[in-house]
């Protein structure tokens, strides 16, 4: 499995602000095989896995909220 994406260099903090800093187009890539199972079955279990694994669901959902800040 490899995991790729985009970003904009000139969106990293203090660079650019009217750049977003976020990883876009981001793309998975899986290659599988087994002897014996079906290509069709094997591109049903890849994309069962996709859709409950903790990395794509938090992705997908794109619910990440505001960092906690404890100042001592």
């Amino acid at each position: 499995m490899s995991v790729s994406g985009e970003s904009e260099a000139r969106g990293r903090p203090s660079l650019y602000d009217a750049v977003s800093a976020a990883t876009t187009n981001i793309r998975t890539r899986v290659r599988i095989g087994v002897e014996g199972i079906s290509s069709d079955r094997l591109i049903e279990l890849v994309r069962w896995v996709e859709a409950h694994a903790p990395g794509t669901c938090t992705i997908r959902n794109g619910k990440v909220g505001p960092a906690e800040i404890e100042v001592r």
